[in-house]
């Protein structure tokens, strides 16, 4: 299964699930917080960014 990581707002992260939604494609969403980003994505995010 495909797993996302987003924030709740997030433009891209909505077309994503869309297209798979359109092509009936299983993921899951984990949702973290921008101000307090878990360390796990601070290891592999060199730049602590989203994008």
């Amino acid at each position: 299964m495909i797993k996302i990581v987003s924030f709740k707002i997030c433009p891209f992260v909505q077309r994503v699930t869309a297209a798979l939604e359109a092509k009936q494609i299983p993921y899951e969403i984990e949702y973290i917080s921008l101000k307090d980003k878990p360390q796990w994505f601070l290891d592999i995010s060199p730049n602590a960014k989203c994008l």
